[in-house]
């Protein structure tokens, strides 16, 4: 008997809040499918196959965090419809069900919803991970081979376990309700209206007010001292504050936005007295009043996932711009000086390799080059900040690039390159050779947001002092071409390399041997093979290698391929780019779940209140357009107060960014508005459609009294 029951209770529920099982469905879908990646690595190439299985770790971490933010809004979306089933649970009790019983029906169909969710979505998240997969390969470079339908018990025993826990949060909540509700308040739920306890003009006006100035001092805090770790000036305290204050502004704004609405609208008698507009600024402030707290917490995780998915598309767009100029060559081999004696062998490292069987000349054209210091330079000796990022910015009444204002990059002394190594970088890459005067220097950079630094210190003639000779600014100026690129990176990171007089050079420490090879036609496999035998070498035999001993230290190598670097690249921007996906399509449709609930919540309430309106004469159609109305101020008030909060935090975010490369706050947007159109926008049209069912239901039913 019991399990009929709840069967019949589960099916009509579904019926009428179908939002609700909607959401259970597809977040079971999403969890599974997202957390496929490790099989989903069996099906692509060996040289990204072991990327995508590392991150495999990261996305069951993310989705664990993910669960916690899930379970909290479900249990919340679900003591929604517990309230308006507290009538129906009064008349059990009355009928002579004894509590006990009523408590194991709800269990049953908690079971019952569970089973339901578990079994479509699970099948849906089945499909949709062979889908998945594809997009997984683009997103890493790759393609499926040798595809198969597959299934992963580790992502099935993951999404069950969260599920699992989740559902069972639900129970304890559904019981601890009903065993502290009173009979009479179960049988009087539904004649309850919500009241709006903020009437005052004034006081709500300094509630608002105290919310808003409250999010404008976080906001101000955040924009002037920036994220601690990335630049900004603030601690982890003061960024802990800043946190703070924006989460409290945001509730004490939507707390003092129920009233003001009143009270505001109630000052313009002709609005406030004409058609339904009294009718539905009051419903709109009782939902606000009612669901303040959680419409504060809709906005806080929407603004954490506008920020999370625009600040990754960010980060990857970069990447993939940078990359254009941060590989210029098929190889790169980079020797750093182990000890300050080593440093006078380094310009001999080609000769080494040569006799040492790894003749890279023989394998196309080559350009070799050293990277000076001056004697004893480092980020404490400030006696000739001349030479250092902060004396260019300081010459040029400049601003320090977001995350470079504490960071030693700043402090230290830009290294050096003599003429003649230079010149020999340009002819590789088919440029022709400059000449510089005795007194005279070169910048050259490949950092979009570091080169307008140099221009500007340039243009007011910055001289530096180095190897004690003063230098003046070169009529070349700062050089942005392709010569600016020394090396093979992931992105571009050349922060600035001074190019001196070959004499001047002579004076300074080397520091840095950078070895950069173009292959000829057909010599691709062989350079590969050769490479991988120097990179296989160990510290003792390296510095034996460089050095002729291993008195110097340990000689630090790095062998940098296009094809190696290419990948690691691609393999971040598909990692940052499927943790954005994953981060926001889940926190939306949670986010936009709740909304819809509580709308269909408010819209089954205010059902005897449209019946009334009717038969005072009101038309169908205004009743609707006011239903239209608070359905579309649900939803969007939340997301306007999210977008500001990201906005503000974009703005310091982006500056960070900028410093990878070319960063378009609008084309790297675009994902995230196609997110909101489809699932955001999806959720509203659902759920005014739903609630319009409902009124025009209530105007069919003929009004009875109980």
């Amino acid at each position: 008997m019991l399990a009929k029951l709840a069967f019949r209770n589960v099916r009509r529920s579904a019926r009428d809040y179908l939002v609700y099982f909607f959401t259970l469905t597809i977040g079971v879908a999403v969890f599974y499918a997202f957390n496929t990646i490790a099989v989903q690595a069996d099906f692509l190439k060996n040289d990204v196959r072991e990327m995508v299985r590392e991150i495999h770790g990261i996305v069951t971490g993310l989705t664990i965090f993910l669960a916690i933010i899930t379970g909290f809004l479900m249990v919340y979306a679900n003591n929604f419809l517990m309230r308006h089933r507290k009538k129906e649970l009064g008349l059990y009790q009355v009928l002579g069900m004894p509590r006990s019983m009523v408590a194991r029906t709800i269990t049953l169909e908690t079971m019952l919803v569970a089973f339901a969710a578990l079994v479509i979505g699970f099948a849906v998240g089945a499909l949709l991970s062979q889908i998945l997969l594809f997009v997984t390969a683009a997103l890493f470079g790759s393609k499926v081979d040798e595809f198969k339908f597959f299934f992963s018990s580790t992502a099935f025993a993951i999404t069950l376990g969260c599920f699992a826990v989740i559902f069972f949060i639900m129970v304890l909540f559904n019981l601890r309700s009903l065993r502290k509700v009173a009979l009479v308040e179960l049988m009087s739920a539904q004649k309850k209206a919500e009241k709006t306890r903020v009437k005052s003009l004034f006081f709500s006006s300094m509630v608002f007010l105290i919310g808003v100035v409250c999010v404008g001092v976080a906001y101000w805090r955040l924009v002037t001292l920036g994220f601690p770790g990335f630049g900004g000036t603030g601690t982890g305290v003061d960024f802990l504050i800043t946190t703070v204050l924006v989460s409290v502004g945001t509730l004490v704004l939507f707390y003092g936005l129920a009233g003001a609405l009143v009270a505001l609208a109630q000052r313009s008698k002709k609005f406030y007295f004409s058609g339904l507009h009294s009718f539905s600024v009051r419903e709109v402030s009782s939902q606000v009043n009612t669901n303040a707290i959680s419409m504060g917490f809709v906005s806080l995780i929407l603004f954490l996932a506008i920020t999370s998915v625009t600040t990754g598309m960010s980060i990857t767009n970069a990447l993939k711009a940078a990359q254009k100029v941060a590989l210029p060559f098929d190889v790169t081999i980079q020797v750093y000086a182990g000890s300050e004696d080593s440093a006078e062998v380094l310009a001999t490292a080609p000769e080494r390799l040569k006799a040492a069987g790894y003749d890279l000349a023989s394998l196309g054209q080559t350009s070799t080059m050293l990277l000076r210091l001056p004697q004893d330079w480092d980020s404490q000796n400030t006696s000739n900040q001349s030479l250092s990022l902060g004396g260019f910015v300081q010459a040029g009444h400049s601003k320090m690039p977001a995350g470079f204002e504490s960071s030693d990059a700043a402090a230290y002394a830009l290294e050096s390159m003599s003429i003649d190594d230079y010149n020999a970088l340009r002819k590789m890459v088919g440029l022709d050779a400059v000449s510089l005067a005795s007194d005279e220097y070169i910048v050259t950079s490949n950092m979009e947001a570091i080169i307008p630094i140099y221009k500007a210190a340039v243009k007011e003639n910055h001289n530096i002092d180095i190897a004690g000779v003063t230098l003046k600014p070169s009529s070349f100026g700062v050089v942005t071409d392709t010569s600016a690129n020394l090396m093979n990176f992931t992105m571009a990171s050349n922060t600035g390399t001074l190019v001196v007089p070959n004499e001047v050079a002579k004076k300074l420490v080397p520091r840095k041997f950078l070895l950069n090879l173009t292959y000829d036609q057909g010599k691709q496999a062989a350079g590969d093979e050769l490479l991988k035998q120097i990179d296989d070498l160990d510290d003792q035999t390296m510095s034996q290698l460089m050095y002729g001993n291993s008195d110097f230290g340990t000689a630090g190598i790095q062998v940098l391929t296009r094809t190696e670097m290419a990948n690691a690249s691609q393999g971040l921007r598909g990692l940052v780019t499927y943790l954005a996906l994953y981060i926001g399509f889940v926190l939306v449709v949670i986010c936009a779940a709740i909304l819809a609930i509580q709308r269909l919540s408010a819209t089954s309430d205010s059902a005897a209140r449209y019946r009334t309106l009717n038969d005072l004469g009101a038309s169908e159609k205004d009743m609707l357009h006011s239903l239209l109305f608070q359905t579309s101020l649900s939803f969007v008030a939340p997301l306007l107060v999210g977008m500001a909060h990201s906005v503000c935090a974009l703005s310091v975010l982006i500056e960070i960014v900028r410093v990878l490369g070319g960063v378009n706050i609008a084309t790297d947007s675009l994902l995230m508005v196609a997110i909101f159109v489809v699932i955001y926008g999806s959720y509203m049209g659902l759920t005014y459609g739903m609630s319009r069912r409902m009124v025009l239901n209530a105007l069919g039913t003929k009004r009875h009294s109980l």
